[in-house]
């Protein structure tokens, strides 16, 4: 009986883990990923919005699917700063102005790039420190 209990305690907290990861979107039924709405949440919205991030800046060179997820992501972070920017209680916060600057830098890549091209490792190595404080300033509620 105490071999079974001990894997069966692995698995619980495997999912206590997830919330944290902000998983990148799930695809729909045509293989696209879910369209970003903004729930007017700004903590939901944030890690919505950096799952998909992530996972556009995750790419490599010749990686199937690459083009939609860019596309999306884009779509996602001009629907994200046209909503929340004119929020005066979120635009001064900690995590938009950080989350403001990785946007940019993503964005600004895939404009001058292409949605074909990935983010340079030196670029993909600060996006990624970004990432890590905003989610350190939002689970603060900064």
């Amino acid at each position: 009986a105490a071999p079974a209990a001990a894997p069966a305690a692995a698995p619980a907290a495997a999912p206590a883990a997830a919330p944290a990861a902000a998983p990148a979107p799930a695809p729909a039924a045509g293989g696209a990923p879910e369209p970003f709405k903004v729930s007017g949440s700004y903590q939901t919205d944030v890690t919505d919005l950096l799952g998909r991030m992530k996972a556009a800046t995750a790419f490599k060179k010749g990686d199937a699917g690459m083009k939609e997820v860019v596309e999306d992501a884009r779509s996602a972070m001009n629907t994200f700063i046209a909503y929340y920017r004119r929020n005066n209680k979120v635009a001064g916060a900690a995590s938009f102005s950080t989350l403001y600057t990785a946007i940019s830098t993503l964005s600004g890549h895939f404009q001058n790039y292409g949605s074909e091209y990935p983010v340079p490792e030196k670029r993909k190595k600060r996006l990624g420190q970004q990432y890590a404080e905003i989610e350190k300033a939002v689970t603060r509620g900064r």
